[in-house]
């Protein structure tokens, strides 16, 4: 039965407050179980206001019926928007008979402050500065005023040069924390809009905001403190509409106050120091007496861009209980010391209940492992907690505001009776992004790998994708962000992540066209100020390239084709030989020194490749002809340069085989002999890759590609190091931090997720369909179980499930191998389709619906697949 469209979206969130977009692009999932059905037509109806929307009309846009199949990237077409404009709409849809669906629930976007001219607020903050080792003490802010009717609506626009958290009435005004994330300061910041109609009463009414350093002027990764700016500002502006159409709008001016916190200090690195002695209970209430507190100080605007935020926000994600009763330790001095183990490592910060007498004190460590005599061992978080009791009669909770910390172990000490301490929970901390897949299969050590992949992403990507949760790890590096990139999308949908991610890369190009190893940049750290290099400048082509190929965002390559441009254009006259050249990116490690040159240039073959695609895309035809004349002459070069005359690679490295197998370097009887070598060096390692991380995506593709499927299981199963398993059997539960030693770590290696997918799993997108028109409309399902390949003893694959939600619908595969027989089942949402390929090419076209297929298992020599097992090496 055809119902109403369901998942609507607005430039990919759910009912999105404060966009700067004023044609947003609108999308949905099409919800029709019947086989073979597709979407043949749709209309949207727009309105100011829900009512009217529910009631058929559309003030603002109707968009008649439109003969189109696309449920996504549809650019909103009615009335011009301004500033704080809400846009109620909703959608029907049309199926392959013509006819209609019922209408979709209604949906919102509504737009921010889109000129400057709007904000008229002022920055302020509190006239306390920490220095570059330590931090200040917190202020708290505040403003009192009169709403004299009752409220029909009422927005929260707030940012801040560091983090905050806005309170109004004494209640939270949300759930997101360490707003407004990190952006490059010196060129943007973002700001959030919040629905704070609920939270206003008619009278007296107080908004209140605790301002912290944050990224903004904390300490950052390799850095020390004040990379931006030595204290933190604020800026908000509340806008009030009452039932009787009043307006009042309360910006950040003279007329605020400032007092100290009970937050001594708070550092995103370096820990939170905390007195609940000194809290002000009710503080942000109109009943509050804010005598003696400060005037604020105004500050001059800073020269940056006030921007809308239009990515998911950060939020508490898990929450994690210890995995037994804590270790009971006494220190040298006689304290008590537990410690609690949460059996996760993750990035974030504790919640401890407590019941002790008033001016108690704890102090919480974290690290990352325990040794042998169960005390905390390295890594350890830099950052350490301290909290002073406040006394509450019926106990009370202590839990940071502005601090992360990387940790599995926690450890809390000071003098205390054992039964103080009632309860202490871990709270991962992540961007809010939604989950878009789920893998299984029966092999329980893969399966745990792709949870320790889902926890990797989900503990690196804050705000930007850190490259782990150690101390100096939490910054984000071009080269394993791109890497990881397609794989992620697998696991959560970054779409809006990704958007955000590109900005940052534009903010931080340099006057060469190229981009520094760390964005958004790090300003104290001038060793990480020139060009990132190969694979690592490149993730600006490659980030926007997979934010259209995986969700059809058009307008993202618009968007940022001229930097694509400025970038290849650099590359073009720093080596006019087309020899790329390493460069002293002091986070590259590289493999091999004698494959650095090899590898360049066959990164800059393909980004040269895939400008040409993205200059097809957009209709620049004269454009994709220069792109992919270009191509042809870096791989000329590279071809003269590091291919012998016997169809070997310079430096004979496993790097150097798979870039040019993968990119199509080698030809004719020279793949055969690169696939060879590939093979034997392979071999030579002991079954174990040993390649670049940037290239490590392609090594399993390739061996696929290239009819060596065995060889891809025996390496994806290995268990001794350096390998993916390895860390696994060690007791891992992330790719990064937990085990830094080893080779197979860090968010470059979650692209592992890509392969279980894709070639596993077999959930792929079409490449043989004209690129402008997928993102999964139509998909291959390709799944490559371990059927005639063979080695070792120990559990084999026969099983494996996979979904994926898809901007076009949600797609599932699951196989099973018996002794007989392989059995794939596939769901194909509405409106996609899809090229089934079973194990042994035998192929089908399938629509939507579900689809079962069977495939005979016979003896060797018949020419019938045989079954047998496949376990780690």
């Amino acid at each position: 039965m055809l119902g109403a469209p369901v998942r609507l979206r607005c430039e990919y969130l759910t009912n999105p407050l404060g966009i700067d977009e004023l044609r947003p692009r609108l999308s949905w999932w099409v919800n029709d179980k019947r086989p073979a059905e597709i979407q043949t037509a749709y209309r949207i109806l727009a309105s100011s206001d829900c009512d009217k929307l529910l009631a058929n009309e559309a003030d603002l846009w109707d968009s008649g019926k439109i003969d189109s199949g696309q449920v996504h990237g549809i650019e909103y077409a009615g009335a011009s928007l301004g500033s704080s404009r809400s846009v109620w709409w909703k959608v029907r849809t049309f199926d392959s008979d013509g006819l209609p669906s019922p209408w979709s629930e209604a949906a919102l976007f509504e737009t921010g402050l889109i000129d400057d001219e709007d904000w008229r607020a002022r920055w302020v903050g509190a006239p306390l500065m920490g220095s570059r080792a330590s931090g200040a003490h917190v202020p708290i802010l505040r403003r009192a005023f009169e709403v004299q009717a009752d409220v029909r609506t009422a927005r929260l626009y707030i940012t801040a040069l560091g983090v905050y958290t806005a309170e109004i009435n004494g209640q939270r005004v949300s759930q997101d924390t360490l707003a407004p994330g990190w952006s490059d300061y010196r060129q943007r910041v973002y700001y959030q809009t919040y629905d704070v109609t609920g939270l206003l009463l008619p009278g007296d009414n107080v908004l209140g905001v605790i301002l912290g350093d944050g990224w903004y002027c904390g300490a950052l990764a390799l850095a020390d403190r004040e990379n931006y700016g030595n204290r933190p500002l604020l800026i908000a502006q509340l806008h009030v509409t009452t039932k009787s159409g009043a307006t009042l709008v309360i910006g950040t001016d003279h007329q605020w106050k400032w007092q100290r916190s009970w937050i001594l200090h708070s550092d995103l690195q370096q820990g939170e120091s905390v007195d609940g002695r000194q809290y002000l209970p009710g503080w942000s209430t109109p009943e509050f007496t804010d005598k003696g507190w400060y005037p604020v100080v105004v500050a001059d605007p800073p020269p940056l861009q006030l921007v809308a935020s239009m990515s998911p926000p950060i939020r508490p994600v898990r929450k994690l209980q210890p995995l037994t009763e804590p270790l009971r330790r006494v220190g040298s001095l006689g304290e008590e010391r537990l410690i609690y183990d949460f059996g996760q490592n993750l990035l974030g910060r504790v919640s401890v209940s407590l019941s002790l007498p008033s001016g108690s004190h704890i102090k919480l460590r974290y690290a990352q492992n325990i040794n042998d005599g169960r005390e905390l061992a390295p890594p350890f978080d830099a950052g350490v907690d301290n909290y002073t009791v406040r006394g509450d009669e019926n106990g009370e909770l202590f839990e940071p505001e502005f601090t992360l910390h990387g940790f599995r172990y926690l450890e809390i000490s000071g003098e205390f009776a054992r039964d103080g301490i009632l309860a202490v929970q871990a709270i991962a901390v992540a961007t809010a992004l939604a989950t878009t897949g789920e893998f299984h299969c029966d092999h329980p050590l893969l399966n745990k790998l792709q949870n320790n992949i889902t926890w990797t992403q989900r503990s690196s990507f804050v705000d930007v994708a850190l490259v782990g949760i150690g101390s100096d790890e939490r910054f984000s590096q071009t080269g394993p962000a791109q890497t990881f990139l397609p794989a992620a999308a697998f696991n959560m949908d970054i779409s809006a992540f990704v958007a955000k991610w590109l900005r940052d890369l534009q903010d931080a190009q340099l006057e060469n066209g190229g981009f520094p190893p760390a964005v958004p940049a790090l300003p104290r750290t001038p060793i990480l100020a020139g060009d990132g290099g190969a694979g690592w400048s490149d993730a600006i082509i490659h980030g926007v390239w997979n934010l259209y190929r995986i969700f059809g965002d058009r307008r993202a390559l618009e968007l940022h084709y001229p930097v694509v441009v400025d970038f290849i254009a650099g590359l073009r006259d720093r080596y006019p030989d087309l020899i790329r050249q390493s460069t002293d990116n002091p986070l590259v490690r590289p493999y091999d020194d004698s494959a650095e040159d090899l590898l360049a240039t066959a990164v800059f073959y393909a980004s040269a490749k895939l400008t040409a695609r993205i200059a097809g895309v957009l209709g620049k035809l004269s454009d994709l002809e220069i792109y992919d004349e270009l191509a042809g002459m870096i791989r000329s070069a590279f071809r003269k340069r590091f291919v012998t005359h016997d169809g070997r690679l310079v430096g004979d490295t496993q790097t150097g085989y798979v870039l040019a197998l993968f990119h199509g370097l080698v030809e004719g009887n020279e793949r055969k002999l690169a696939l060879d070598m590939l093979v034997r060096k392979i071999q030579g390692d002991g079954y174990h890759q040993s390649i670049d991380p940037v290239v490590a995506p392609f090594l399993l593709d390739v061996l696929t590609r290239e009819g060596r499927l065995d060889l891809a299981y025996q390496l994806v199963l290995q268990t001794s190091s350096p390998s993916w398993l390895h860390p696994v059997m060690d007791g891992a539960t992330l790719l990064s931090g937990d085990r830094g030693d080893e080779p197979n770590c860090g968010i470059a290696a979650g692209a592992m997720t890509e392969w279980l997918y894709t070639t596993m799993a077999g959930i792929d997108l079409h490449t043989d369909l004209a690129v402008d028109t997928n993102a999964y409309r139509k998909v291959r399902i390709h799944p490559r179980p371990p059927i005639g390949v063979g080695f070792a003893e120990g559990p084999s694959i026969c099983s494996t499930e996979a979904s994926f939600d898809s901007v076009n619908g949600r797609f599932e595969v699951r196989w099973n191998i018996d002794t007989e027989y392989f059995e794939l089942q596939v769901v194909i949402p509405c409106n996609a389709s899809a090229q089934v390929i079973m194990p042994d090419g035998v192929e089908h076209e399938v629509v939507a619906g579900s689809h079962r297929f069977m495939m005979v298992l016979g003896d060797a020599g018949d020419g019938i697949p045989v079954l047998r097992e496949v376990s780690g090496g």
